[in-house]
């Protein structure tokens, strides 16, 4: 794995889970959620949890007949929500001072998923005669994607650095937003104003449905030179271009439920519809999956009726 700084992290996707959080949930045989973006991953497709940390967790072979796959339903269940979060942190480091102000949008908007997928005869006989439920995970994947969470998220991150050098750390939550609209509020305002005043100023920020990224950085003085190094990876930016792109975040963040529905609407799609394959993975590629989930291959009817049977097949 390639480590990564908390503001190049900040840039690739939303908060998600980590690789320790996974092994828990796994080991305790409960669902997984996994952030997701553009690359298609079909519905039924299994998933080894072990190999999480790896370039390709997924399985190369089904254990689910293709066949009936295919004919399962693949129904659109809409679950529209919002959620908003407003975080300003503090970091003391003894090699620098920086200010953190932090707002995250996210919204769900619907659920294809796939309903209870039928097992081969291979993956039968790999239960009854060959390693159990462990060989059966083995060989395919001890999960498979259910279903596609759509939605979007964008996302703003502002780091101001002082020169004060001081040995403490401290984090704090100052609220929590359950409405869009940051932009027009005294509070957002009130510290956006602090953040632009005569520091250094880093600005990133993402939008999943556009898949774009900002990244600008402004300093003065002898600061010039890390602007400079900066610039190389975005771009420098003066009050007016921070402004700029604050406002194109937040114009974004503020549209984003009315950007998704628009996606659906431009198919067609509609609460309770039945979707191909073809269909499911065209919103992958629009860029409004925001999360894979996943079920536990130990919850198929399947699985337990052929871990409990006794006939010979």
């Amino acid at each position: 794995m390639v480590a990564v700084n908390e503001e190049d992290a900040y840039l690739a996707r939303p908060e998600g889970p980590d690789q320790n959080e996974i092994s828990v949930q796994a080991s305790q045989g409960l669902p997984l959620a996994l952030p997701w973006g553009l690359e298609v991953i079909r519905l039924g497709t299994t998933f080894h949890s072990e190999r999480q940390n790896t370039m390709n967790p997924w399985s190369e072979e089904t254990p689910f007949i293709l066949s009936e796959l295919h004919m399962i339903k693949k129904e659109l269940h809409a679950e529209y929500g919002t959620n908003s979060t407003f975080k300003k942190v503090a970091t003391h480091k003894t090699c620098e001072t920086g200010d953190h102000l932090s707002l995250g949008f996210g919204v769900g908007v619907g659920l294809p998923f796939v309903a209870s997928p039928r097992l081969t005869m291979e993956a039968i006989k790999e239960i009854k005669y060959g390693g159990g439920y462990e060989g059966l995970c083995k060989r395919y994947g001890d999960y498979y994607v259910s279903g596609y969470r759509l939605g979007g998220d964008t996302g703003i991150l502002m780091s101001a650095s002082g020169r004060s050098r001081t040995k403490i750390e401290k984090y704090g939550i100052t609220a929590t937003l359950t409405v869009f609209f940051v932009s027009a509020s005294k509070h957002w305002e009130k510290e956006f104003q602090s953040f632009r005043s005569g520091r250094q100023v880093r600005l990133l920020g993402y939008d999943t449905l556009e898949n774009k990224n900002w990244q600008n950085f402004s300093a003065a003085g002898d600061d010039v030179k890390e602007m400079e190094a900066w610039a190389s990876r975005g771009s420098a930016m003066d009050a007016d271009s921070l402004r700029a792109d604050t406002d194109a975040i937040m114009t974004r963040s503020e549209n984003l439920l009315e950007r998704v529905g628009e996606v659906l609407e431009k198919h067609g799609y509609q609460n309770g519809q039945s979707l191909t394959f073809a269909q499911c993975e065209g919103l992958v590629q629009e860029g409004i999956v925001v999360e894979l989930l996943l079920q536990p291959m130990s919850r198929l009817r399947d699985v337990i009726r052929w871990m409990n049977e006794r006939d010979i097949i």
